[in-house]
């Protein structure tokens, strides 16, 4: 369920709207209790970020573990900080098949 924005977020979101450039800030951490897609039950997972269909980032392969930790950052530029971020875990077994996915807001500081 989407929550419909109030008033203050509206106007927020209107003097955004005024910049035609904006960074995408993000630390990915870590995972914890993925699915093992092997047969020796692990995985070797990595997470794409992308917005709108493009990819932002594909973090490094964390090579046999069910709870990987990347601690990596990044920052790349973005044309609307209102587009959902998805966030897709894979693993590199099993043809690259798909481990789970999220939707996460942007957020602006």
């Amino acid at each position: 369920m989407v929550k419909e924005p109030d008033e203050s977020q509206r106007h927020r979101e209107q003097q955004l709207r005024q910049y035609s450039f904006f960074q995408l800030r993000v630390h990915l951490k870590r995972g914890q209790n993925l699915v093992a897609m092997d047969k020796n039950g692990t995985s070797d997972p990595y997470v794409k970020f992308k917005v709108g269909g493009r990819l932002l980032h594909k973090s490094k392969i964390v090579y046999r573990d069910l709870n990987p930790v990347w601690d990596e950052c990044f920052t790349v530029p973005i044309e609307d900080p209102f587009t959902p971020v998805q966030i897709k875990a894979a693993s590199n077994q099993c043809n690259w098949r798909s481990m789970g996915k999220a939707y996460a807001q942007q957020w602006m500081s």
